[in-house]
């Protein structure tokens, strides 16, 4: 059985596409489909519209009382899920009609792979865009690249329960880059497989607001994923060791932009951090207190002046 989990915060036209493409399935197994509403504030009647439309056609809906982000919700959404398979949709994502069965067909002739992606295509305002080469779905053992950027789109995985509770699925902490810090828990151990054929995920660019272009400063999120990762027993010498040099790269990029714009007290931090990160020195509570903090969405205005 797979369970399918699309998270959502407003955007309801969007959802609505997205359940059409779940509609539109050929997939002929057992699958379930639950929509998460993370705290929207569209209009009661245009919400209460959406779930009727989701019920009707079968799928779960569970409604969060606050806006919780996205990590949360597809966390809360696993929580009710019954399947063996996982396999995220993204709001503003679509999915063309063979995904699921093409996807889990793959997995039935490739029993030892627990985690796989397809392809996706780019569209803005319905047109395809080319999308960079280094951002291109791959198989393997993706660790390195995954502690660069997120290689990993979520709309384009499937997974299997087991392998989603030992690494414990997204860090709800995690306002943005959930998916970063997840991709490490999950490729510092596992190979990823790669559905052979054409794209099989439409990805909308700039049809609506999203959340990683405006916050500034993204890669403070991720520092502190490599941070706490760093001081896990769980990740082998030569993982840390690979995840401790782009720490510090990227501290060092947050210090030389911070310094440019006069934002002095986050220059400081980060230029603390890559210099902790050089000399060998541990990690403490306080320096990642302090990184954590520095992600506080709530004082984000002044980083963008």
């Amino acid at each position: 059985m797979i369970s399918v989990i699309l998270p959502f915060f407003n955007r309801l036209e969007a959802v609505r596409r997205a359940i059409r493409s779940l509609q539109a399935q050929t997939f002929s197994g057992e699958w379930e489909v639950i929509l998460v509403d993370d705290g929207s504030t569209s209009p009661r009647a245009e919400l209460k519209a959406l779930s009727e439309q989701a019920k009707n056609a079968g799928m779960r809906f569970i409604k969060l009382p606050q806006n919780c982000g996205v990590a949360a919700a597809r966390c809360a959404g696993v929580e009710e899920a019954r399947g063996d398979w996982f396999a995220f949709l993204d709001s503003d994502d679509e999915w063309l009609p063979p995904k699921l069965q093409t996807q889990l067909a793959w997995h039935d002739e490739h029993p030892d792979i627990r985690v796989s992606q397809v392809s996706e295509m780019w569209l803005r305002d319905g047109r395809t865009i080319k999308k960079p080469r280094h951002l291109e779905q791959r198989a393997g053992n993706l660790f390195a690249e995954a502690v660069e950027r997120c290689v990993i789109s979520p709309s384009c995985v499937m997974l299997s329960r087991d392998l989603w509770i030992e690494t414990g699925g997204f860090d709800a902490r995690f306002r943005v880059c959930e998916d970063y810090a997840w991709w490490l828990q999950v490729t510092a151990k596992e190979e990823i497989g790669l559905i052979p054929g054409a794209p099989l995920v439409r990805k909308h660019d700039g049809a609506a607001p999203q959340l990683s272009r405006a916050i500034p400063v993204l890669d403070r999120w991720r520092v502190v994923a490599l941070l706490e990762r760093i001081i896990e027993p769980t990740f082998s010498a030569h993982q840390r060791a690979t995840m401790k040099g782009a720490a510090i790269e990227k501290a060092r990029r947050i210090h030389t932009g911070a310094e440019k714009r006069g934002h002095r007290e986050l220059a400081q931090l980060f230029a603390n951090v890559a210099q902790v990160l050089d000399s060998d020195a541990s990690i403490n509570r306080s320096l990642l207190a302090a990184v954590w903090a520095s992600c506080d969405l709530s004082s984000d205005s002044e980083l963008t002046a």
